[in-house]
């Protein structure tokens, strides 16, 4: 597993990999969950088995030592009956809304600045308010000062389709 993360990092820039504290772990780093998610069904495809943890968001610190977490810059377009949904949903994420705007055929664009850690697992409960019709795009906006927990939002499920045990 170890010598498969160091030979990707070597091809791949975007990524990196380090000894993690605890003997059996790595540390991968990447540029978002989706491609983390094609190293990780990629590895699998190629029979590796390993253990993944969700997601973390790699947060800096300032010179007077302020927590600094990454903002997202979110552009969402939805159709109006489900704009109050969604804008409340990311405001309970810390999100703080910019701009709305009406388009047409009853189609709202809202833009929104997000913490990067509050949209994980946010596109599966995005989808399903917004019955798919939907679009949703972000993109890296800055580091600001830490905009507070979330508490018990809800992160993404894992759906079976069979019964088993999980090792």
């Amino acid at each position: 597993l170890a010598d498969r993360l160091f030979r990707e990092a070597e091809s791949n820039v975007s990524i990196s990999v380090a000894k993690s504290k605890m003997k059996d772990q790595l540390e991968v780093q990447g540029r978002g969950e989706l491609q983390l998610g094609i190293l990780i069904e990629n590895m699998r495809r190629e029979g590796i088995e390993m253990g993944v943890s969700p997601p973390r968001v790699l947060f800096k610190k300032d010179g007077a030592g302020t927590v600094l977490e990454p903002i997202e810059d979110v552009m969402i377009e939805v159709d109006e009956e489900y704009s109050g949904t969604v804008i409340d949903k990311l405001s309970r994420r810390h999100g703080h809304l910019i701009d709305v705007t009406t388009t047409l055929g009853a189609r709202c664009r809202i833009r929104m600045t997000v913490p990067a850690r509050c949209l994980i697992g946010f596109r599966p409960i995005f989808t399903s308010d917004t019955r798919g019709s939907g679009i949703l795009f972000s993109t890296f906006n800055s580091y600001e000062p830490h905009r507070g927990e979330t508490g018990d939002l809800r992160k993404g499920v894992i759906v079976s389709m069979a019964d088993g045990v999980l090792t």
